[in-house]
């Protein structure tokens, strides 16, 4: 009888052990199958940031429509290293600016493009960082400092770049520094623009784009307890033609400018104003562009095809205003951001972040 027991005990066992296991591997299992998920979602994540980039390493540069630089001054744009996209303005803070110069630019000879054609070279650019003695409100809200490269340049005398309507009636000609292996290759088309194009361009802007901008800003307003009244004013800033596509057809880069009057409740609350970045294709669609927010100034810092696919990649610059710490005012910030094309839609690719001003 003794025998028998222990024999059904040691079944009993064999057979408790493994119930016991089952909450613990259902645990291991959920847990595993988390962990599995969360990097397959890593990785999808990632690859949705992924831009092939075939475009020479080094550092590409550009002069800025927002801080009016001289002739010799330009700022930071991009860097590109074994074929990724980094930040100059967050390799600077971790390096410092004299390592960036000895990897990037001392003892360098650069290209420097206006409006697509080479206008000249400069060399040896020496980069100073600008302390930002703003502080945003929110502290979480991370500013980066500013840069400027000092040159020596030889070429083609270039304009003081001023974002202003009397300098540049239809906008500020674009100017990118980049390395000497890089080129725009023969592909690069610039139709000039008619004056009747611009009255099409207006046109097509008016007619097609501007109702939403206007229900779009309303909303924007409305969060606040304001809304629009009426148009006060408004004009094209910039139109210039780049064939995008590569293919010789005439698209059209462009920002509009608009003043509302707006109110808030029955009371007069003055002006809003706001940069409108649109590109008007050949075929007369006209899109515009996916900035993520709507802010008040835009300008194009120029065109790239960054991952050799033949169609154009666009580079503007925004003014953001940021709450300042110390007072109930807000200061100017910039930030560069790279859109790209995607089944007729203009998307973010890559942005700088925050970028204070002096």
């Amino acid at each position: 009888m003794k025998i028998f027991q222990e024999k059904e005990m040691k079944k009993m066992r064999n057979r408790i052990i493994p119930i016991c296991l089952i909450p613990i591997l259902l645990t291991l299992f959920i847990f595993t199958s988390l962990v599995n998920a969360n990097a397959t979602q890593l990785i999808n994540n990632n690859n949705k940031q992924v831009l092939k980039v075939k475009i020479p390493d080094g550092i590409y540069l550009y002069y800025s429509s927002v801080k009016n630089l001289k002739n010799n001054e330009v700022s930071p744009l991009i860097i590109v290293k074994n074929g990724q996209l980094l930040n100059p303005y967050k390799i600077a803070e971790k390096v410092g600016t004299s390592k960036m110069m000895e990897d990037y630019s001392i003892g360098k000879t650069f290209n420097v493009f206006k409006a697509l054609e080479k206008a000249g070279e400069i060399s040896d650019i020496k980069f100073k960082t600008e302390y930002c003695f703003a502080k945003p409100r929110n502290s979480k809200q991370k500013i980066l400092p500013e840069i400027t490269g000092v040159g020596k340049y030889t070429g083609q005398s270039l304009p003081v770049v001023e974002s202003s309507k009397e300098a540049w009636p239809m906008g500020v000609p674009e100017i990118i520094v980049t390395p000497l292996t890089f080129s725009y290759g023969k592909n690069i088309k610039r139709p000039p623009l008619k004056k009747e194009d611009h009255k099409k361009i207006i046109s097509a802007f008016r007619k097609n784009l501007l109702p939403k901008v206007w229900e779009e800003h309303n909303k924007k307003l409305k969060k606040i307890g304001r809304h629009i009244v009426s148009e006060k004013n408004s004009y094209l800033f910039v139109a210039e033609a780049v064939d995008i596509y590569g293919n010789g057809n005439k698209d059209v880069i462009g920002i509009y400018y608009e003043v509302f009057r707006i109110a808030e409740g029955k009371d007069d609350a003055g002006l809003s104003n706001i940069d409108i970045p649109f590109v008007l294709w050949s075929n007369g669609k006209i899109d515009k562009l996916d900035l993520r927010d709507l802010v008040p100034s835009y300008s194009f810092i120029g065109v790239i095809d960054i991952d050799g696919d033949g169609m154009k990649e666009l580079i503007v610059e925004k003014i953001i205003e940021v709450e300042s710490r110390d007072d109930d005012a807000s200061f100017a910030t910039i930030a560069i951001e790279i859109l790209k094309n995607k089944n007729d839609r203009w998307v973010s690719i890559w942005n700088s972040g925050l970028i204070c001003t002096s």
